[in-house]
């Protein structure tokens, strides 16, 4: 992103690079959707499907 973006001129905007996710709270939350994900899964009843 170009440095003269007006979006840098707003108090109210944070940019953050590509992996502004991977913060400690969303890799918690990562690892627990797994394992929901997994339990799911071997009770016969997958979550999360993609067609």
């Amino acid at each position: 992103m170009d440095k003269t973006n007006p979006l840098f001129s707003f108090p109210n905007v944070i940019i953050t690079p590509h992996i502004g996710f991977n913060s400690e709270e969303a890799e918690y939350r990562l690892s627990e959707i797994v394992v929901q994900n997994i339990k799911a899964f071997l009770d016969g009843k997958p979550q999360n499907l993609v067609n």
